[in-house]
């Protein structure tokens, strides 16, 4: 039986992540898988890509790359350069980079070998890790009703993202019911709330499309300037945040104060305003909100929004540049767009960005729509697959 390239690449892939699982200082490894498909790239001529598939991917990496250098440049000649610049160059351009290199290799036919070759490995990355905490979980509930309120569960896990993607994947692309339940178990036990709040904003948004029959390429430009405009908001909602002006509402609602409702996220959000500003025109520079946070902590704190990290590192020209670049580009179908506004959630709030595997999915999960739009035939086959 002839194997899909594409198939050995993401089995490599998932391998680098066991093995960060199995020994955690391996979890840096996977930023080199760029490398493998590179070293044969060009030898792939034979191997065709959609056009329009391709552009996707390379107008990124050449925003991105433009971006890095543009930055570069500014913390060689008008301010310093961060220690992690370079590191945070590598690990914006790193997912991106892998799954470009190995478009050549996508065979649509097999989209749900590869969805389930990413399920279950995942799975049992999940049992490895969170095993011995997993009776203590199902055979208590009210283990889950605390961990509304407090944030805090014995299976908490960063794979809450990946199976985020998947319930959504699976819901709106009508999978059997079984693969929807089993990712929506492991999605629970996985428990993050913001993680959950964003999948279910995503399924009902896409929900609502479909029942209105919405197609968002015809609002394209409108859903653009609003996404935008949105993540300003909360730029500038943030910065109340940390002035202090929710206080008292939060402590009334909730009981705790707005740090500690926040997972110290206010600590962080304050520290990164006073030290960085409220408006940056040109931009701090890359990795200079990891060096604030470092010297009020003593240690590496990640800032825990990818949207303020991005708005004081690239500055608000810039800033706004990525948003329209990221938000148009992907709102090319519903599906898409669904995906889209999962990963705008989670960027509002975490550093998911950085996290090579995180992105490598939503690059993926992209893959596949952009193949379904432009090879509508293949679109109708699947769909009447998974009914």
């Amino acid at each position: 039986m002839k194997i899909n390239g594409f198939f050995l690449f993401l089995v490599v892939f998932l391998v680098t992540m066991v093995l960060a699982s199995v020994f955690y200082p391996l979890r840096y490894i996977k930023y080199m898988l760029p490398l493998i498909p590179l070293s044969i790239y060009f030898r792939t001529r034979a191997l065709s890509v959609d056009k329009n598939i391709f552009w996707y991917y390379y107008s990124f990496i050449l925003f991105y790359g433009l971006t890095i250098l543009y930055l570069l440049i500014q913390a060689l000649f008008l301010t310093d350069l961060s220690g992690r610049f370079f590191p945070n160059a590598v690990f914006i351009l790193s997912p991106l980079l892998f799954l470009a290199f190995i478009l050549p290799y996508f065979n649509a036919d097999k989209t749900r070998q590869y969805v389930r070759a990413i399920l279950f490995i995942n799975i049992g990355i999940f049992f490895y890790e969170e095993g011995f905490d997993f009776l203590s979980v199902i055979t208590d509930l009210d283990v889950l009703k605390n961990g509304i309120i407090s944030s805090e569960f014995p299976t908490e896990n960063n794979l809450a993202y990946l199976f985020g993607f998947l319930v959504i994947y699976f819901f709106i692309e009508k999978y059997p019911r079984w693969y929807q339940i089993l990712a929506f178990i492991f999605f629970v036990l996985c428990f993050k709330r913001i993680v959950i709040a964003a999948v279910m904003i995503s399924c009902a948004a896409y929900f609502t499309l479909s029942l209105f029959h919405i197609r968002v390429t015809r609002y394209r430009k409108l859903l653009t300037i609003l996404g935008i405009s949105v993540n300003l908001l909360f730029v500038k909602f943030t910065h109340l945040i940390v002035t202090g002006k929710f206080d008292a509402f939060v402590f009334e609602k909730t009981g705790f104060s707005t740090d500690r409702f926040m997972m110290g996220r206010k600590t962080f959000y304050t520290e990164a305003f006073e030290k960085a500003g409220t408006i940056n025109w040109m931009g701090s520079g890359l990795g200079q909100i990891d060096d604030i946070m470092y010297n009020f902590y003593g240690i590496p704190v990640n800032l825990h929004s990818e949207v303020l990290k991005n708005y004081f590192e690239f500055g608000i020209v810039i800033f706004v540049a990525w948003l329209f670049i990221v938000f148009y580009k992907n709102l090319f179908s519903n599906k898409a767009a669904v995906v889209l506004l999962y990963f705008n959630i989670l960027i509002l709030t975490d550093n998911v960005f950085i996290y090579f595997e995180i992105m490598f999915y939503f690059y993926f999960f992209i893959l596949i729509f952009l193949h379904q739009k432009h090879d509508p035939l293949k679109n109708l086959e699947n769909e009447s697959i998974h009914s």
